[in-house]
C-alpha cells in the first residue's frame, strides 16, 4: 500500500512539474533590493539606490555594419567600446539598417566648414550656379549644416536705384553638391536644398543665412561643396571676398542632428 501511495503521489508530481514547463508563463519582473513589486507599466523595474543598468560592452566596425551582433532588432541598445571607421565608443542603438549614436550633448561633435580661399569675388549669374570655392566634410549620419555669409555688393558699394527711380535689388542663393566642377543638388539633402538672402537699396551690405539638413548614409566622410547663385534686378554685381571669411559676419559649420 505504501509503495503504491508513494508511486502515485511522484507520478503525480511529474504531471505537475511537466504541465508547468508546458503552460506559457507571463510575468513583470522587478529586480531590487527590496522586494518591491514592479510598476504596473513596466515588464522589467530595475531599483537601485547605490546601483544602476550595464548596458552590454561590443566593439563595432562601422555604423552600416551590425557585426558584432546577429541581426539586431530595431532598437536595440549596446555600449561600443571601439574606435575604429566612424564609430567611437558611446552609447548606439539600432535603427534603420544601421547604427545610431546616441548624443550626450546637443552640440557634441560640430564639424567646421572650410572657406575658399582669399581673394574670392564671386560673380555667377542666375540662373546658372558657380563655386564659391568653400567646403564641409561630414562624417556618416544626419547633419544640419548653418552658413551665415555677409553679402559685400562690389566691394561695399551701396545697392541704390535706377534712373526711373526703381530700387535696385540683388540677392544669392546657395547650396551643397558633391562635385566642385559640376553642379548638381546633393542627393543627401533633405527637404529645402537652397539658403538664400539679399541687398535692398539703400543698403550695402546684406546677410544670407539658413540651415540644410543632410544625411550621409554611406560609410564614408563626404565632402559638400557650397555653390551659388547672384540673383538680380535692375543691378549687376560681384560679390567681394564671398564664403572665404573674409569678413567676421562668416560661419559655415554643422552640427550633428540625433
Amino acid at each position: 500500500m505504501s509503495t503504491k501511495v508513494t508511486f502515485l503521489i511522484r507520478l503525480l508530481f511529474l504531471v505537475v512539474v511537466l504541465n508547468l514547463k508546458l503552460l506559457p508563463i507571463y510575468s513583470q519582473v522587478a529586480i531590487n533590493s527590496t522586494g518591491a513589486n514592479p510598476d504596473a507599466s513596466a515588464g522589467l523595474d530595475v531599483s537601485f539606490s547605490n546601483k544602476g543598468v550595464l548596458i552590454p560592452r561590443v566593439a563595432l566596425t562601422q555604423t552600416t555594419s551590425a557585426s558584432p551582433i546577429t541581426s539586431p532588432v530595431t532598437s536595440l541598445l549596446v555600449y561600443n567600446t571601439a574606435t575604429v571607421n566612424d564609430v567611437t565608443p558611446g552609447y548606439y542603438y539600432w535603427y534603420n539598417n544601421r547604427w545610431n549614436r546616441l548624443q550626450t550633448s546637443g552640440y557634441s561633435g560640430a564639424v567646421s566648414g572650410t572657406f575658399a580661399t582669399i581673394p574670392n569675388h564671386f560673380s555667377t549669374i542666375a540662373p546658372s550656379f558657380g563655386f564659391v570655392g568653400s567646403y564641409i566634410d561630414l562624417p556618416p549620419g544626419k547633419w544640419i549644416v548653418y552658413a551665415f555669409l555677409l553679402l559685400a555688393p562690389n566691394n561695399g558699394g551701396a545697392v541704390g536705384w535706377d534712373d526711373t527711380g526703381f530700387d535696385r535689388a540683388l540677392w544669392g542663393s546657395f547650396t551643397l553638391c558633391e562635385s566642385s566642377t559640376t553642379f548638381s543638388f546633393s542627393p543627401d539633402i533633405i527637404g529645402s536644398p537652397l539658403i538664400s538672402g539679399g541687398v535692398v537699396a539703400p543698403s550695402r551690405y546684406g546677410m544670407t543665412g539658413g540651415a540644410i539638413h543632410v544625411v550621409n548614409s554611406s560609410s564614408n566622410v563626404k565632402r559638400y561643396y557650397l555653390w551659388g547663385r547672384i540673383g538680380q534686378f535692375n543691378t549687376a554685381c560681384v560679390f567681394f571676398n564671398f564664403g572665404a571669411h573674409y569678413w567676421g559676419e562668416d560661419q559655415f559649420f554643422a552640427i550633428p542632428a540625433e
